[in-house]
Order: C-alpha cells, then structure tokens, then sequence
C-alpha cells in the first residue's frame, strides 16, 4: 500500500542554487538519470559541467543536445571515464589533477550478475 502511495505523491521543486564558479560533475551523463540530472543542473548556471561517459561519441552528442539549455557562462566538458577500467579511473583523476571539483553526482553503474574483475585493477 504504501508504494501506491509513493507513486502519487507530488515530487518537491528543486531548490534554486546558485552554482556560479562551481564545477559540476555527472558520471554516466550521456544518457537516462544521468542525462536528466545534467539537464535540471544547467539551469542553475553552473561555471563548468563535465560529463564524464564511457563513450565520448555518445558523450558529445548529449552535450550538443545539453548546449541549448545551458547559459553563455557555463562551459561543458566531456571526458572519458570508463569505471570498468582501473586505468581509464587513473586517467580521468590524472586529467583533473590539481582542478577542483565542487558537486559530483556519481550516477554510472553496471550490474552484470556476477564478479567482474577489471584487466586493469593493478596499482
């Protein structure tokens, strides 16, 4: 009963925030949860919005669709973040090196039903 219940209860507003000069970062933004979490960011005009994706073609055609609602200060990035890959993990923090990272809405995730083992899992 009460999943019934959830499904017609109204979902509150986001607050208005103001995300001038921050950096925002969404793993998994090219497309579902993702995708929708960078698009109800933009409109707090944040200063720099990564899009951190495993495919960086379908990385840069969600920025393009993304680009006609963000405003003329917010820059949008899109790197390559596989979280499969050890080493794609140590160059995308290797990429960000010394840069800060102010919102981080850590969406990506996989469930492939038994232990995966990334080749690259080696310090």
């Amino acid at each position: 009963m009460d999943f019934i219940r959830a499904q017609r209860t109204k979902i509150p507003q986001i607050v208005a925030t103001n995300l001038a000069n921050k950096t925002v970062l969404i793993t998994g933004s090219n497309a579902g949860l993702g995708f929708e979490a960078a698009r109800a960011v933009l409109p707090h005009e944040p200063g720099r919005l990564i899009l951190a994706v495993r495919d960086l073609e379908k990385g840069n055609a969600a920025r393009e669709k993304l680009e006609k609602f963000k405003s003329a200060s917010t820059v949008i990035e899109t790197r390559k973040l596989d979280q499969a890959s050890f080493g794609s993990v140590r160059a995308f923090v290797k990429g960000l090196d010394g840069q800060r990272i102010d919102v981080a809405l850590l969406n990506a995730g996989e469930h492939y039903g038994s232990l995966l083992i990334s080749s690259t899992n080696t310090v």
